[in-house]
Protein backbone atom coordinates (compact mmCIF):
# COMPACT_ATOMS: atom_id res chain seq x y z
CA UNK A 1 0.00 0.00 0.00
CA UNK A 2 1.22 3.66 -1.09
CA UNK A 3 1.82 6.46 1.52
CA UNK A 4 -0.93 8.35 0.06
CA UNK A 5 -3.99 5.70 0.11
CA UNK A 6 -2.83 4.72 3.72
CA UNK A 7 -3.19 8.15 4.73
CA UNK A 8 -6.11 8.78 3.05
CA UNK A 9 -7.81 5.25 4.24
CA UNK A 10 -6.97 6.51 8.04
CA UNK A 11 -8.75 9.56 7.55
CA UNK A 12 -11.71 7.63 6.20
CA UNK A 13 -11.91 5.47 9.69
CA UNK A 14 -11.14 8.56 11.72
CA UNK A 15 -14.34 10.21 10.13
CA UNK A 16 -16.56 7.50 10.74
CA UNK A 17 -15.75 6.63 14.24
CA UNK A 18 -18.95 8.18 16.37
CA UNK A 19 -17.79 11.06 19.30
CA UNK A 20 -17.54 8.35 21.65
CA UNK A 21 -15.38 5.52 20.24
CA UNK A 22 -13.18 8.65 19.50
CA UNK A 23 -12.88 9.66 23.12
CA UNK A 24 -12.12 6.11 24.06
CA UNK A 25 -16.11 6.50 26.71
CA UNK A 26 -18.50 3.71 26.68
CA UNK A 27 -21.85 5.14 24.51
CA UNK A 28 -24.03 6.36 26.60
CA UNK A 29 -26.72 3.44 26.02
CA UNK A 30 -24.40 0.69 27.03
CA UNK A 31 -24.49 1.77 30.68
CA UNK A 32 -25.81 -0.17 33.34
CA UNK A 33 -28.28 0.73 35.58
CA UNK A 34 -25.70 0.85 38.42
CA UNK A 35 -23.46 3.20 36.45
CA UNK A 36 -26.14 5.53 35.41
CA UNK A 37 -27.27 5.88 39.39
CA UNK A 38 -23.85 5.82 40.71
CA UNK A 39 -22.48 8.71 38.66
CA UNK A 40 -25.83 10.64 38.50
CA UNK A 41 -26.29 10.68 42.44
CA UNK A 42 -22.57 11.49 43.08
CA UNK A 43 -23.40 14.63 45.27
CA UNK A 44 -20.48 16.27 43.69
CA UNK A 45 -21.53 15.36 40.38
CA UNK A 46 -25.27 16.32 41.35
CA UNK A 47 -23.87 19.72 42.40
CA UNK A 48 -22.06 20.76 39.05
CA UNK A 49 -25.24 19.81 36.91
CA UNK A 50 -27.27 22.63 38.60
CA UNK A 51 -28.96 24.81 36.25
CA UNK A 52 -26.62 27.84 35.18
CA UNK A 53 -29.08 30.37 36.88
CA UNK A 54 -29.28 31.04 40.36
CA UNK A 55 -26.56 27.91 41.01
CA UNK A 56 -23.03 29.74 41.47
CA UNK A 57 -23.70 30.00 45.17
CA UNK A 58 -25.34 26.43 46.06
CA UNK A 59 -21.90 25.16 43.95
CA UNK A 60 -19.49 27.06 46.24
CA UNK A 61 -21.54 26.08 49.53
CA UNK A 62 -19.52 23.04 50.98
CA UNK A 63 -21.09 19.76 51.05
CA UNK A 64 -20.86 17.50 54.24
CA UNK A 65 -20.60 13.77 54.15
CA UNK A 66 -23.20 12.45 52.74
CA UNK A 67 -25.10 15.20 52.01
CA UNK A 68 -26.39 15.71 48.44
CA UNK A 69 -27.47 18.55 47.06
CA UNK A 70 -31.51 19.35 47.33
CA UNK A 71 -32.00 19.00 43.53
CA UNK A 72 -31.31 16.25 41.32
CA UNK A 73 -31.00 18.05 37.97
CA UNK A 74 -30.27 16.41 34.66
CA UNK A 75 -30.02 17.55 31.02
CA UNK A 76 -29.98 15.09 28.30
CA UNK A 77 -28.43 16.60 25.78
CA UNK A 78 -25.12 17.23 27.89
CA UNK A 79 -25.60 13.99 30.32
CA UNK A 80 -27.63 11.32 28.44
CA UNK A 81 -25.91 8.49 30.13
CA UNK A 82 -27.02 9.82 33.29
CA UNK A 83 -31.10 8.79 32.50
CA UNK A 84 -32.54 5.88 32.74
CA UNK A 85 -34.32 3.88 30.23
CA UNK A 86 -37.82 4.52 31.66
CA UNK A 87 -37.38 8.23 31.81
CA UNK A 88 -36.58 8.11 28.33
CA UNK A 89 -39.40 5.91 26.99
CA UNK A 90 -41.83 8.06 29.43
CA UNK A 91 -40.88 11.01 28.13
CA UNK A 92 -41.40 9.73 24.12
CA UNK A 93 -44.65 8.33 24.97
CA UNK A 94 -45.89 11.24 26.37
CA UNK A 95 -44.85 13.65 23.76
CA UNK A 96 -44.99 11.14 20.38
CA UNK A 97 -48.39 10.16 21.54
CA UNK A 98 -49.94 13.89 22.48
CA UNK A 99 -52.92 14.57 22.37
CA UNK A 100 -52.13 18.25 21.23
CA UNK A 101 -51.92 17.33 17.27
CA UNK A 102 -48.96 20.05 16.96
CA UNK A 103 -47.14 18.43 19.79
CA UNK A 104 -47.05 15.36 18.46
CA UNK A 105 -46.04 16.07 14.66
CA UNK A 106 -43.25 18.81 15.40
CA UNK A 107 -41.77 16.20 18.18
CA UNK A 108 -41.69 12.99 15.48
CA UNK A 109 -40.14 14.72 13.06
CA UNK A 110 -37.83 15.99 15.28
CA UNK A 111 -36.76 12.30 16.55
CA UNK A 112 -37.31 11.37 12.81
CA UNK A 113 -34.44 13.35 11.60
CA UNK A 114 -32.31 12.59 14.52
CA UNK A 115 -32.78 8.82 14.11
CA UNK A 116 -31.66 9.54 10.01
CA UNK A 117 -29.05 11.34 11.08
CA UNK A 118 -27.57 8.19 13.37
CA UNK A 119 -28.51 5.83 11.05
CA UNK A 120 -31.79 4.28 12.76
CA UNK A 121 -35.01 3.54 11.62
CA UNK A 122 -37.23 6.26 11.92
CA UNK A 123 -40.66 5.11 11.79
CA UNK A 124 -40.88 3.51 14.86
CA UNK A 125 -44.65 4.76 15.74
CA UNK A 126 -47.08 1.68 14.95
CA UNK A 127 -44.87 -0.67 16.88
CA UNK A 128 -44.33 1.32 20.34
CA UNK A 129 -48.07 2.74 19.74
CA UNK A 130 -48.69 -1.17 19.52
CA UNK A 131 -46.73 -1.99 22.60
CA UNK A 132 -47.75 0.75 24.39
CA UNK A 133 -51.68 0.60 23.92
CA UNK A 134 -52.42 -0.18 27.57
CA UNK A 135 -51.03 2.48 28.72
CA UNK A 136 -51.41 5.01 26.25
CA UNK A 137 -55.29 4.10 26.97
CA UNK A 138 -55.43 5.03 30.11
CA UNK A 139 -53.14 7.92 29.76
CA UNK A 140 -56.23 9.44 27.90
CA UNK A 141 -58.90 8.15 30.55
CA UNK A 142 -56.68 9.81 33.17
CA UNK A 143 -56.67 13.15 30.98
CA UNK A 144 -60.39 13.21 30.72
CA UNK A 145 -61.41 12.56 34.22
CA UNK A 146 -58.61 15.53 34.84
CA UNK A 147 -60.43 17.88 32.64
CA UNK A 148 -63.72 17.34 34.61
CA UNK A 149 -62.14 18.22 37.88
CA UNK A 150 -62.33 22.24 37.73
CA UNK A 151 -65.14 23.39 38.85
CA UNK A 152 -66.28 19.82 40.49
CA UNK A 153 -66.34 19.98 44.50
CA UNK A 154 -66.46 17.81 47.55
CA UNK A 155 -67.75 13.83 47.01
CA UNK A 156 -67.69 14.68 43.31
CA UNK A 157 -64.74 16.20 43.30
CA UNK A 158 -63.09 13.07 45.59
CA UNK A 159 -64.79 10.57 43.48
CA UNK A 160 -62.92 11.55 40.33
CA UNK A 161 -59.70 11.67 42.29
CA UNK A 162 -59.98 8.32 43.39
CA UNK A 163 -60.76 7.16 39.99
CA UNK A 164 -57.63 8.98 38.77
CA UNK A 165 -55.79 7.29 41.31
CA UNK A 166 -56.88 3.71 40.63
CA UNK A 167 -55.87 4.35 36.85
CA UNK A 168 -52.34 5.85 37.82
CA UNK A 169 -51.32 3.00 39.97
CA UNK A 170 -50.74 -0.21 37.59
CA UNK A 171 -49.45 2.63 35.19
CA UNK A 172 -45.35 2.10 36.14
CA UNK A 173 -45.90 -2.01 35.15
CA UNK A 174 -47.54 -0.88 31.87
CA UNK A 175 -44.53 1.21 30.88
CA UNK A 176 -42.18 -0.89 32.00
CA UNK A 177 -44.16 -4.12 29.90
CA UNK A 178 -44.44 -1.45 27.03
CA UNK A 179 -40.74 -0.78 27.02
CA UNK A 180 -39.73 -4.44 26.89
CA UNK A 181 -42.19 -5.12 24.23
CA UNK A 182 -40.79 -2.31 21.90
CA UNK A 183 -37.02 -3.54 23.03
CA UNK A 184 -38.21 -7.11 21.88
CA UNK A 185 -40.23 -5.62 18.58
CA UNK A 186 -37.15 -3.47 17.00
CA UNK A 187 -34.35 -4.91 18.59
CA UNK A 188 -32.68 -4.33 22.62
CA UNK A 189 -29.43 -2.29 21.78
CA UNK A 190 -31.19 -0.66 18.42
CA UNK A 191 -34.11 0.58 20.72
CA UNK A 192 -31.66 1.56 23.42
CA UNK A 193 -29.80 3.43 21.25
CA UNK A 194 -32.62 5.12 19.80
CA UNK A 195 -33.21 6.15 23.46
CA UNK A 196 -30.00 7.56 24.26
CA UNK A 197 -29.41 9.54 20.65
CA UNK A 198 -32.59 10.05 19.22
CA UNK A 199 -34.84 10.99 22.22
CA UNK A 200 -32.61 12.03 25.44
CA UNK A 201 -31.26 15.38 23.72
CA UNK A 202 -35.01 16.93 24.39
CA UNK A 203 -35.10 15.35 27.75
CA UNK A 204 -34.35 17.37 31.07
CA UNK A 205 -35.45 15.98 34.38
CA UNK A 206 -35.42 17.86 37.71
CA UNK A 207 -36.36 15.92 41.01
CA UNK A 208 -35.50 15.76 44.71
CA UNK A 209 -31.92 14.65 45.37
CA UNK A 210 -31.49 12.36 48.52
CA UNK A 211 -30.25 9.18 49.76
CA UNK A 212 -33.98 7.64 48.66
CA UNK A 213 -33.29 8.39 45.10
CA UNK A 214 -31.56 5.71 44.03
CA UNK A 215 -34.59 3.66 45.18
CA UNK A 216 -37.17 5.71 43.04
CA UNK A 217 -35.32 4.99 40.26
CA UNK A 218 -34.57 1.94 40.55
CA UNK A 219 -38.57 0.64 41.73
CA UNK A 220 -39.46 2.82 38.38
CA UNK A 221 -37.24 1.06 36.21
CA UNK A 222 -38.44 -2.79 37.61
CA UNK A 223 -41.84 -1.34 36.83
CA UNK A 224 -42.39 -0.91 40.44
CA UNK A 225 -43.04 -4.14 41.85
Amino acid sequence: MNLGLGLWLLILVSASASPTQQDGKKPSWEWSLDERVTARLNPTNMRARLRPSGAQALRQMPLQEGQYPTTDYVDGSRNPELLLPWELFNSLLARAFSQNPQTQSVYRETLETRARAAGLRPDIWSTVESCATSFLQAKREEAELGARLPGTLGLQKQALLDQIAQIQEPQCGRRAAALACARAALGTSSFNRYLYEVVAPSVTVTSVGDKERQSHLLFAEGGCQ
